[in-house]
């Protein structure tokens, strides 16, 4: 693992905790070659896990030309991924994350659209706060982690106040909800944070809102690999998953119930060297069956319909309470197409229902099985 893995937000953030720690070399050559584990966001390197392994750090370590230059070498993402699973610190989970109108958008596009905006009544608690918020176009923490990376783009009239994306609420183990912000540190960049909603809010306290609705911008905001919306599939939004070097099918049983079929064809099923890849995500728009489903997503005679079972755990996994996130959790199916170990295709199947998920399995162009309007189904983008 490398600077290149690492998102350009992390980059920063592992640079001046690098540059700290620099009385250490084998301290920081630990962490460029750590193995991804559960305390990583997707497998990569997190804020997080560089703070438990190098102790806290203020954020005031100066960049040196030559860490500069390793933060360019990476390649920055021209759109914002508005409808990704945000990210999530420890020990809290996301407890609500609004969607926009349209799963990405340019900066450039979105900037003229915004305004800075603060609540008429002040100096009251943030749970009043984002109840005065709640008829408002605000941004979620996915906006937040791109401007963060991107701080070029950040007006410089912001400086000095304390900015929240209200569009995304965070909750610990005893109930408490958190709203994530960014603010201007020592009049040199500007810095994440993270505030109770049982604080008081103030003078210089404020947030970010869309002027004019999403809807009217949707069909501007896609990516251009974006499939094109058919009568049976409406496109949702793509999701970014990581590579991952093996996966066996038992491990699904940490987030979820196996049910017979799927047990009997996938428990045992072990994946290698499975690259990072985007998934597409649809909504069916009417019911229908296998027949009909799979040749609108291969894409013109490809096997993009055809996903891994590590792509289910992946999202799983940042859902596994059965918050909310690219996964529906409304006791709705969420659709996979998966070839077992002897490479028969099946139609795999996971809903959160009663509090827990489940995953079941059928042989494709089953007669009885009806894919049903609302289902949400994944294949490859790419």
């Amino acid at each position: 693992m490398d600077y290149k893995d690492l998102s350009l937000s992390n980059v920063r953030r592992l640079v001046a905790a690098l540059e700290k720690a620099s009385a250490n070399p084998n301290v920081i050559e630990a962490i460029i070659n750590r193995e991804p584990d559960e305390s990583m966001e997707h497998g990569r390197i997190t804020i997080g896990s560089m703070l438990t392994l190098l102790g806290q750090t203020d954020g005031s370590t100066s960049l040196s030309d030559g860490v500069l230059a390793v933060i360019k070498k990476e390649k920055e993402p021209e759109l914002i991924a508005f409808n990704d699973q945000p990210f999530c610190p420890a020990n809290l989970k996301v407890l609500s994350n609004k969607m926009a109108g349209y799963p990405y958008g340019s900066w450039e596009y979105l900037w003229p659209r915004l305004r800075l905006y603060q609540p008429e009544k002040l100096n009251v608690s943030g749970t009043n706060i984002k109840g005065q918020l709640a008829d408002k176009d605000v941004l979620n923490a996915n906006c937040l982690d791109w401007l963060l990376a991107h701080q070029d783009q950040i007006p410089e009239s912001w400086r000095g106040k304390v900015i929240c994306f209200w569009g995304t609420i965070y909750q610990d183990s005893s109930g408490k909800q958190f709203v994530r912000g960014m603010e201007w540190q020592a009049n040199r960049h500007w810095v994440g944070t993270i505030y109770p909603l049982k604080l008081t809010w103030g003078e210089k306290d404020f947030t970010i809102i869309e002027e004019q609705p999403s809807s009217a911008v949707q069909t501007l905001l896609v990516p251009a690999n974006a499939p094109i919306t058919s009568p049976l599939l409406r496109f949702m939004q793509q999701v970014h998953l990581p590579p991952q070097d093996k996966f066996v099918g038992k491990m699904l049983e940490k987030y979820a119930t196996l049910e017979g079929n799927f047990q009997a064809h996938f428990l045992c099923k072990t994946e290698r060297e499975i690259p990072a890849q985007r998934l597409n995500v649809f909504e069916l728009t009417e019911q229908t069956d296998d027949e009909k489903v799979i040749p609108e997503l291969m894409g013109g005679g490809e096997r993009k319909h055809i996903t891994t079972l590590f792509h289910l755990f992946a999202l799983m996994q940042r859902q596994s309470d059965g918050s909310e996130g690219v996964l529906q959790v409304n006791s709705r199916d969420n659709i996979f197409y998966i070839e077992d170990e002897q490479e028969v295709l099946h139609l795999v199947y996971t809903r959160f229902s009663a509090g827990a998920w489940k995953i079941m399995s059928n042989e494709v162009f089953d007669p009885d099985i009806h894919l049903l309007p609302g289902d949400r189904i994944f294949s490859r983008a790419e």
